[in-house]
């Protein structure tokens, strides 16, 4: 019984650690505090750890996915007035592995932006894909990924303009590898079609 109730508390500290983590990600993405988030966030042990962002290509290792993604790619973003971003976190669907060293989570995220490039007012909303790795100092992001679902002009909206300015015209050459999920709306797609790069819920319980 004791057993019991503390692998049950664990669990429990696992969950709310995660997701103290990810609003701690996404607050520190909408202020725009770009010198401190990955070494607050993100795995500092891990050489594969990476980020990536609608069509902005995957960045890979910690020098990339900080001063690469961040303090160059994001900065721009930083840089231009009036320009922001601001993600919402919603609906987390979070999977912890037996031993404790792994996670991985889904989450929905509604969103708004200023786009820095034309200073156009975007809805942004997508999926949140995150894997977690244990380390001393507790769970950090190994893997992130932004899967927008449309990044639309505000006053044309999704049916008519799914994707307004595309992110990959600004990282340029920076990013390691195109980005894994890109899959924005189209109204000739259909059913699982609009999904189709996002994970299966049984695949979050998957662990190598």
């Amino acid at each position: 019984m004791e057993k019991d109730l503390d692998r049950r508390l664990a669990y429990i500290e696992d969950m709310i650690a995660i997701q103290q983590l990810l609003n701690k990600y996404v607050y520190m993405l909408v202020t725009m505090d770009f010198e401190h988030i990955f070494e607050e966030c993100f795995s500092q042990t891990r050489d594969d750890v990476s980020i990536q962002a609608s069509d902005s290509g995957v960045y890979i290792g910690k020098e990339h996915v900080h001063e690469r993604f961040f303090m160059k790619f994001m900065d721009f973003v930083k840089q231009t007035p009036g320009a922001f971003t601001m993600h919402l976190c919603s609906n987390p669907v979070i999977e912890i592995s037996e031993d404790r060293k792994f996670a991985h989570s889904v989450a929905f995220s509604p969103g708004c932006a200023t786009d820095p490039q034309n200073k156009e007012a975007l809805w942004i909303w997508g999926t949140f894909i995150d894997d977690y790795i244990r380390e001393d100092d507790g769970w950090k992001i190994l893997h992130h990924a932004f899967v927008p679902l449309f990044r639309t002009p505000y006053d044309k909206g999704w049916t008519k303009q799914a994707v307004g300015t595309q992110l990959s015209k600004v990282s340029g050459k920076m990013a390691d590898g195109p980005s894994q999920f890109w899959n924005p709306y189209d109204l000739s797609k259909r059913g699982e079609e609009l999904w189709a790069t996002l994970p299966k819920l049984k695949d979050l319980k998957k662990f190598d």
